[in-house]
């Protein structure tokens, strides 16, 4: 439902990766992982339990699709730890970019948050502010687009960061990623950590 606009050219390649997670999305995942291939990155679709043509759309976008095991709860957190356990596998990614599957990259976003990222070594995390994409649809929508303003600058209210954010990979894997137990608020919460770690 948040549209960030379009990726565009990036200049990343490889030194980023992408986490894209999603359920039953259709077009609105086809416009997410179009946003993402410009970025000359690798990219992971991580699906809970699809039963559209997500996991084909991703495959055929150029992701590598990880399918949850329905056995196991689905969460967001448990998603995006699964995409983030995969990029890992690679020591080049420095930073993962964590995606939701209804939403798109503004053009340059990638570029600017790293660059933010790398002039500051004890900043761990950078997120944007998310822009609905028609908040006129209806009094839902135009909430969402209340709620997701946010002011630019140094994030003081740790239980604020949103899951849609670029963390260093080292920093997520020294915290141990998302608590899988937490259903709702696991981003806020993996917030908290960073602050209490230092960061």
């Amino acid at each position: 439902m948040a549209n960030l606009g379009d990726q565009g050219t990036a200049k990343v390649a490889y030194a980023l990766g992408i986490v894209v997670i999603g359920r039953n999305e259709g077009e609105r995942l086809k416009a997410c992982l179009s946003s993402v291939q410009s970025a000359l990155a690798p990219f992971v679709y991580v699906d809970s339990g699809s039963c559209d043509d997500s996991v084909r759309s991703a495959r055929e976008a150029g992701a590598l699709v990880v399918q949850l095991d329905a056995r196991i709860p689905f969460s967001a957190a448990r998603a995006r730890n699964e995409g983030a356990a995969q990029l890992r596998l690679d020591p080049a990614i420095e930073f993962i970019q964590f995606l939701d599957g209804d939403c798109t990259l503004l053009t340059g976003w990638l570029d600017a948050a790293m660059e933010t990222m790398r002039a500051d070594p004890t900043r761990a995390v950078v997120i944007g502010p998310l822009v609905e994409r028609h908040p006129e649809a209806s009094y839902y929508n135009r909430l969402c687009a209340l709620e997701w303003k946010s002011m630019p600058g140094e994030l003081t209210n740790f239980g604020a960061l949103g899951g849609i954010m670029l963390v260093r990979a080292d920093v997520f894997a020294q915290l141990g990623g998302f608590d899988e137990q937490v259903i709702a608020g696991e981003d806020s919460e993996f917030g908290v950590r960073v602050a209490m770690a230092g960061f």
